[in-house]
């Protein structure tokens, strides 16, 4: 009966040690997931920034350009200090 009983206990914490491995196996992987997550949405925050960074860029240039026609175009007007945009 001892020996019945020691084998079950031996196989029981067999088991428990493949479910605790198991366990921490998918831990892992959930981590890994929500950091890969993270990175992306970081990369995606950074890739809005430096397109709105491009996009106003392109504004002021426009509008320095549109400044610049202008006074071209009536060079009496006197040079303002600003430029619409």
């Amino acid at each position: 009966m001892r020996q019945i009983a020691l084998a079950s206990t031996r196989r029981t914490r067999e088991e428990t040690l493949k479910i605790n491995d198991q366990l921490l196996h998918y831990q892992l992987q959930i981590l890994t997931y929500l950091k890969n997550k993270r990175n992306i949405r970081e990369v995606d925050e950074l890739a809005d920034l430096e397109f709105d960074a491009k996009k106003h860029d392109l504004l002021v240039r426009i509008a320095r350009s549109k400044a610049e026609i202008k006074a071209l175009n009536d060079p009496n007007q006197q040079q303002r200090g600003y430029i619409d945009v």
